[in-house]
Order: C-alpha cells, then structure tokens, then sequence
C-alpha cells in the first residue's frame, strides 16, 4: 500500500512531460518567429498561405516556402541532433564536457566531407553523407582509443579530441589549398551555416537524421545504467561492449549527419545537456529529448541572430552558436552544485568586484531576454520594416517614413516599456522582502490601485499632472492600507486583505470617475486602465528613465539593509538597523516607484507581483534580488506589450496579457503557501 501511494505521489509530481510540453511549444514560437523575419518583409497571412495554401507566383510565399523553410528545417534538425548526441556522449562518459565538436567527431566528418568532395567528386549530399559517417567513426574510434580506452579520464579524452582534431583540420586544409575555388567553398562552409540548404538537401539526409534518434532511442535506455559503472550495469545483465557501441552510432549518425548538412557547428552539444539538466533529472530517457528540443531552439535562435541587422545579415549560425554558447560554456563549466553561495571576484585593472556567480548569470540572461524582446519589438508592426531598415534608422541613414516609425513610435514604445516594467519590478521586490511575503506585493496590497485612481483624477480635474496625482493617490493608499492594518504591530496578511479591498474600493472609484467622462476620453482611460504602452513618446521616456535615474540608486542602497529585513524583527533590531525607519522608506519609495510606472503606462497589472519570486527563483537568493526583479519586470512589461501588438485587427493593452501572466503565478503562490500552513 505505501509503495503503491508512493508511486503516485511521484507521478503526481512528475513535472518533466510538462517540462518538455512547454519547451516544445516555446520552440514552435520561435520557428515561426524565424519564417517571418528577415530582410525582406513578410506578414501572417503570407506565412499562413505558404504553409497551407501555397501559390507559386506569390513572391513573399516563395522566399518562406523555397529559402525560410528549409533553412529553419536544417536549423531544427541539427540542433536537435548536437543536442541528442551531446545528452549520449556525456552520459556515456560520464564526462560533463565530451561533446562531439570537442573530442573529433565532428572534425573527421568534416574530414570525410571534404574528401569526398574535393577528391571524389561527389556533390550531392546523399553521397557524401556516407564519407562523413566514416570520417566520424574514425574520429570517434581514434579520441576514444588515445584517450585510453575504457580507463579514460576527462582531461585525458578533451586532450586527445584537441590533438585529432588539429590533425583532421591539417588534412582538410592542405586538400582546400589545392584550389583557390576549393578554398573560397571551404571557408564559408567551415564555419558551419544554412545558406545553401535546399529541399532536395533536406530530402536527402533526412532519413539519416532519423536513424540516428531511433538508434539514440534505443541507447539511451542503456546508459543510465552504465552511468552507475560498468561492473553494476553487468550486475543488472547489460551488455557493456554492446551498449557502448550502439551509442557511439547514435553519436556517430547525429553528428556526421549535422556536418554533412551544415557544415562542423561547435558548442551545441556541449552546453545544451546542462541546460537540459538544469529542469530534467539525470534519467536519460527524459534528458536527452530535452536536450534535442533546447538543441533546436539554441541553433534557431543562432540561425536567426545572424541573419540580424547587427551582423549584416551574413554571420553564420555555427559562429553564432559560438558567440551564444561560449559564455555560456564559460559559467556551467565553472558552476558548482548545492545550494551554497559561490563568490566570483571580478577584476578591472586595480579594482575587484566579489559577486555571486548565479545573480550574474541570470542577470546576464535577463539582459539578453530584454535585448531579443526589443529587437523584436523594433521589427514587428502593421508597417513592415526589415532589420537593415532597422539599423539604418537607427545610425540616421532611413527615410523619413521609417525613421518616423521606428524613432518616435516603437522605440519609445519599448523604452517605455523597459523602464515603466523595471520601476515595478524594484518596487514589487522592495515590499515583499519588507514584508517577508511574496503576495504582498504593491498591485495586490492597493499601491497601484491608489496610483491609478489619483492619476485618473488628475486627468480629469486639470487634463495633465499624472505623475502628481498618481504620487498623492499612492501615499494616500498606502497610508490608509497600513494604518487599517496595523493592530498593535503590522500582520502581513492582515495587511494583504485590508490592500485587497482598498484595491477593490479603488478601481470602484476609477470606474465612477471613468462613468463622467465622454466617449472618446472614456475609450482612451479604459485601454490606459488595463496598462498600455500605445502611443508612447519621448515624454514618456524622459519621464520614466529621469524617474529611475534618482530612485533606483536609491533603491539600491537600500538593498543591503532590506535584505536584513528577511529576518525577525528582533534580528533586524539586534543588528542596529532602525527597523520603523527602513520600513517608511522602502514604502516611499515603492510608491514612487509605482507611480513613476503608473503614470506613464497605466497600472499593468501583476508586473510588480511577478517579478519579485521569479527573480529570486533565477538567481537563488533570500533577499530582494533588485537587479533582476527590475529587469525581469522589464521583460515582462515589455514581452506583454509585444505580444499585444501582435494580435491581428485588434490594438489591446498589455496589461491583458501582463495580466494572463500573473495570475497563474498568483494561483500557484497561493498553493505554495498554503502547503508551507501560512494561509
């Protein structure tokens, strides 16, 4: 009976076909995405009709169909193959830092491709496929035999890999230089790329792709076993010698597969198992189908970057892939388990800097979410803009219609966005750390409620002074909030329920406000109700990033005695800290913070409550994590606002959508709490 209630708890929370449920559809966006952007533009319904009802004749159809197409499929499948083949080979060899790339594969399929192109004359991929496999077998064969067989240490295979590979990458470049047309082909086609992928490529090497992720199928049930070493996995009646090599196929088939379709691409299959590792337990049969998609989404993701404004449209995706991953690579092969701080000293010149190495990361992450979502936010809109008109809006080289569109519409628009989200995140961060509880945050505890409805009225009283009203509206609130509140001391709870009806009696007092004004002002106050970013200028960006460069210092400052304020009171007391004291200025200026936002975006709703616990999730803290609870709020604000621009025939808000984001986070808080007994 236990062993049968055990098995269901452990399915009940099971979380991994969720895991790769999502990641799947994560990448399914972001293959659409990469149909339909590129130099020349297209919309949804282009996309739509090249995928369903495609017209030969149609210009825009024919790049998606016959050049975008093809090269997202190459991009999907060899990244999904790196991703697969790095999952085996690392869980073969129990080596967190085998990938093909590193340990020769790649570079004798490489080898094998070349050879048979430059000295055999074959063209057609299905021909020289089967050289690249041999290559790749060889390479394989050779690291694993120099690295010392069985017995093989780490260091030992990445040495033996670096030395084959300089040996293969010899041979390959004294064939090229036999033919200066020979050289001129080989140097783009090393650098790993989709340039020249076609249909035909496709139909002819995708069998192979599919071989080598059954066979990897296959493999994969074996090598946890052989994960717990080679005398327990003959215990449990493996073949050890037989298991290997049906992994070295698998490895061999996906690998040479991606040389032989888009050139040596490095990284992928190194990096992404870490990845994949950090949501999936060590059980392959999960890992390495998580691996494949992330692979996909990596190589896309690279794909596209290159053929961005910022490298001209020309980098490739094997140098892109290098560009993303190398850092990446940097920090996992660094990082340390457990749940224990880890320092980094950072140094410039005479000055170090001590950091924690997690808040680095995600802050890095964060930063590049923020970057991707503005850039995309540039690209998308009714009017079409390529990423070189982008750029050239962007260095005062367009005309004057996309500079209009680009300089006084949509980048206010996003550093409206970026700013009024980052304002929200500080300010959601500070009050719930002072508070010690995630649900105390500004939006539900009635601060932007109070904000809101004294903006409004500002607005309807002298047609202007938003930022004024939405201060006095917000102290007001929050005044009230915790003088209704407080009972002999501040009860976080009680204070929670007191904020949500103060926000309920407040948005009451914004609908009446809203009941005396005419059509078109009541239209324009309900979209600016919900949170909306449309029709953002450089007013508002002056307002909102002047606002931030006096309060988020300040915010910063107080950083380090909020984060002692996770304590009890009589620890922050005993510390010295003016407990009362701290708690009015972080009140102050949360609500400055959130009438800086509100003023300038209207109250988007549950930016402030997320940001806070999704911050602290992505970098493992205790404390208030400022840093990345303002740019997770930033990517928030603006990936909401993104999003609403990209429903057709419709100009919603983004509050709807900041909105959809939320209240999942607060359902799920509210089950956290309960199951801690805090509710």
């Amino acid at each position: 009976m236990r062993a049968d209630t055990t098995w269901h708890l452990r399915a009940a929370t099971d979380r991994r076909p969720l895991v790769l449920l999502a990641s799947l559809a994560a990448l399914v966006l972001l293959a659409l995405l990469a149909l339909r952007l590129g130099y020349r533009p297209v919309t949804w319904a282009d996309l739509g009709g090249a995928l369903t009802a495609y017209n030969v004749t149609d210009p825009e159809q024919i790049v998606i169909r016959e050049i975008r197409l093809p090269r997202l499929v190459a991009a999907l499948l060899a990244g999904a193959a790196l991703g697969i083949a790095g999952a085996l080979i690392q869980g073969m060899t129990r080596n967190p830092l085998a990938d093909p790339g590193l340990l020769g594969i790649n570079a004798g399929a490489a080898a094998g491709v070349i050879g048979a192109t430059f000295l055999l004359g074959m063209a057609a991929p299905g021909q020289y496929v089967w050289m690249a496999f041999g290559g790749g077998a060889l390479g394989a064969a050779a690291v694993f035999a120099l690295g010392g067989g069985t017995q093989a240490s780490p260091a030992r295979l990445l040495l033996a890999g670096a030395a084959l590979t300089a040996f293969f990458l010899a041979m390959i470049r004294g064939l090229v230089l036999m033919s200066r047309q020979s050289l001129e082909t080989y140097r783009f086609w090393v650098l790993g790329g989709f340039d020249d992928v076609t249909l035909g490529t496709l139909a002819a090497l995708w069998p192979f792709f599919v071989a080598g992720a059954l066979v990897a199928l296959a493999a994969a049930a074996l090598i946890d076993a052989l994960a717990l070493g080679e005398d327990t996995a003959r215990g449990l009646g493996v073949n050890v010698g037989g298991a290997k090599l049906l992994c070295g196929l698998a490895i061999v088939l996906l690998s040479s597969s991606t040389v032989a379709l888009a050139g040596p691409i490095a990284f992928v299959g190194l990096i992404v198992p870490h990845m994949a590792r950090a949501v999936m337990r060590q059980d392959i049969l999960w890992l390495a189908p998580c691996a494949g998609i992330f692979g996909a989404g990596l190589m896309v993701l690279a794909d596209l970057a290159g053929r961005s404004a910022l490298f001209g449209g020309t980098m490739q995706a094997g140098v892109m892939s290098a560009l993303i991953g190398g850092p990446i690579l940097i920090w996992l092969v660094r990082r340390t388990g457990g749940a224990q701080a880890v320092m980094q000293t950072l140094r410039f010149g005479p000055v170090s800097l001590a950091v924690h190495r997690r808040p680095l990361i995600a802050g890095v992450g964060l930063l590049a979410l923020v970057a991707l979502a503005a850039g995309a936010a540039l690209l998308i809109g009714s009017y079409p803009i390529t990423p070189g008109g982008i750029w050239q809006a962007l260095t005062g080289r367009a005309d004057a219609i996309a500079a209009m569109i680009v300089l006084d519409h949509r980048l206010p628009r996003i550093l409206t966005a970026i700013g009024a989200g980052a304002a929200l995140g500080l300010a959601g961060a500070m009050v719930q750390t002072m508070l010690r509880n995630p649900l105390a945050a500004p939006d539900i505890i009635g601060f932007t409620a109070g904000a809101n409805a004294g903006a409004l009225l500002a607005v309807l009283l002298t047609g202007g002074m938003i930022l004024a009203g939405a201060l006095a509206g917000g102290a007001l609130a929050a005044t009230a909030v915790v003088a209704l509140a407080w009972r002999g001391g501040l009860d976080t709870y009680r204070l929670i329920l007191v904020g949500l009806g103060a926000s309920l009696s407040l948005g009451a007092a914004a609908d009446l406000l809203l009941s005396y004004t005419d059509e078109n002002t009541a239209a324009d106050m309900a979209r600016w109700l919900t949170g909306t970013l449309h029709a953002r200028g450089p007013a508002e960006v002056a307002l909102v990033w002047g606002g931030l460069a006096m309060l988020a210092p300040i915010a910063l400052w107080l950083g380090f005695p909020l984060a002692r304020m996770t304590f009890s009171n009589d620890t922050v007391v005993g510390l010295g800290l003016p407990l009362t004291q701290l708690r009015l200025a972080v009140t102050a200026l949360a609500v400055a913070l959130v009438a800086l936002a509100v003023s300038v975006a209207g109250p988007l709703p549950f930016v402030a409550f997320v940001s806070g616990p999704i911050a602290r999730r992505l970098t493992g803290s205790g404390g208030p994590a400022l840093p990345a609870a303002a740019l997770t709020g930033a990517t928030v604000t603006l990936g909401a606002d993104l999003a609403a621009r990209s429903v057709p025939m419709v100009q919603l808000p983004a509050g709807v959508f900041t909105a959809m984001v939320g209240a999942p986070v607060l359902v799920w808080l509210l089950w956290v709490q309960a199951r801690k007994g805090r509710l």
